[in-house]
């Protein structure tokens, strides 16, 4: 009996855990994205407490702390002062307010327990909620992929996997930036699943969070847009608007009535002030026609090409939104704004390849690498250095990769159009 040999009864609890511990790699290997996702967090967790970026003591801890403080109402009187191509510019907040109630929970909790340097081990906590999004989004990418083309192969949706989390782009604004575009990327894409799956109104209420979070979640509404009005349901469309603008104004309500003032001067007035900045298209252009006119012209202009690519593939063209020929429309606008933007900072370009990445693993034939996201990755870190760019940016190196970077968004761009138009034989191929 147990009671007559204690040893052996002290030995159990022993065997049992090392056996637990024994299964546990075997457990990782069965399931191999709970692998990489557990490797993602803690190694992005671990980094942080290293790495980090003034913006998260410049804004993300203060809009929380003003949360916590019960001033949610002042989160955009928020500025941080910084030296800008040798001019001073005074940032505002540019996010929804509802990421600053996501952070609060953990700003609150790190000093409770015994973590107050928000630019080390405390960033790691706040970081928690970024990370979720960040998988979340990996989640929803196989989702996408799988819709697009169900017959994929699992070791292209875990190459797919492995190359979102562990690409410089997603580390670079995610765990050193801290920004909230993994969020805007998720609600996007739960939103095409929703529009594909003919549930409007949610969807409009999703792509409505997607663009409070960040405004250039508006790219990924405009092929959608024109979907429904290319296919005359204009049942879908009202359901889709009013769900949007109603989150909009639950959410940003408050803010224009009570705080107007501070709402449209984060949200409108800096927008059409902020400055070329960054490797971008804008600034030989300037030279040309001057940085007031390009700053005035270049969000305008941009909206109407993925306008007119939209209303040419799915209106005349008759791509369907669910398809991989229909998804290219999405990629195109990502390439416009990756092409055209005013402003420009490495993880702006995150959003575009991760639509790049789907669609290019959608169309691989099995064993194949995604050769194109991934040259668009490569010369993307190449050529997007910010850090490179001190001093005036006037000097001349300056524009030649201004121009280099031009021709390389716009390269990608002609290729991916053709890669768009309908061919005889895939005309109606969904696949296709």
């Amino acid at each position: 009996m147990a009671s007559d040999h204690p040893f052996r009864l002290a030995e159990g609890p022993d065997k049992v855990k090392a056996g637990q511990i024994a299964r546990l790699p075997q457990a990782l290997r069965s399931h191999p994205f709970l692998a990489i996702s557990l490797l993602y967090f803690l190694s992005a967790l671990i980094v942080k407490s290293t790495v980090s970026h003034p913006d998260l003591v410049n804004f993300y801890v203060p809009a929380a702390g003003k949360v916590l403080e019960g001033h949610w109402l002042d989160i955009y009187q928020i500025r941080s002062l910084e030296e800008l191509q040798g001019v001073s510019v005074s940032f505002p907040l540019t996010f929804g307010p509802h990421y600053a109630f996501l952070l609060a929970p953990f700003v609150w909790l790190a000093p409770r327990i015994g973590l107050h340097h928000f630019m080390g081990i405390a960033g790691s906590l706040v970081l928690v909620p970024v990370l979720i999004f960040d998988l979340l989004v990996a989640h929803e990418m196989k989702k996408t992929i799988l819709r697009l083309r169900p017959a994929i192969e699992s070791s292209t949706l875990l190459l797919g996997y492995i190359l979102f989390l562990f690409s410089p782009l997603l580390w670079f604004s995610s765990v050193r930036m801290h920004n909230p575009y993994t969020l805007m990327l998720f609600c996007a894409l739960v939103g095409l699943r929703l529009v594909a799956e003919e549930r409007y109104s949610l969807a409009g209420a999703i792509f409505g969070m997607a663009i409070l979070t960040k405004v250039v979640g508006i790219i990924t509404l405009i092929p959608v847009v024109c979907y429904l009005v290319a296919r005359r349901k204009g049942k879908a469309l009202l359901k889709l608007a009013c769900a949007a603008v109603l989150v909009a104004c639950v959410v940003l309500g408050p803010y224009a009535l009570l705080r107007g003032d501070d709402l449209y001067d984060s949200w409108f007035r800096f927008e059409r002030s902020r400055p070329l900045y960054g490797i971008t298209l804008w600034k030989p252009v300037s030279l040309l026609v001057g940085d007031d006119l390009s700053k005035v012209w270049a969000n305008p202009l941009t909206l109407l090409l993925m306008l007119g690519i939209s209303l040419h593939l799915i209106g005349l063209k008759g791509h369907e939104l669910n398809s991989i020929q229909g998804f290219s429309v999405l990629v195109l606008c990502q390439l416009v704004f990756a092409l055209m933007t005013k402003w420009s900072y490495p993880h702006q370009y995150l959003v575009p390849f991760v639509f790049f990445l789907i669609w290019d693993l959608s169309r691989q034939e099995a064993g194949r690498w995604p050769i194109a996201s991934l040259a668009f990755l490569f010369l993307t870190l190449a050529i997007q250095d910010v850090h490179t760019e001190v001093g005036p940016y006037v000097r001349p190196s300056i524009h030649l990769r201004c121009l280099l970077w031009a021709g390389t968004a716009g390269g990608f761009l002609a290729w991916v159009y053709r890669q768009a138009l309908p061919t005889p034989n895939h005309v109606n191929n969904p696949d296709q």
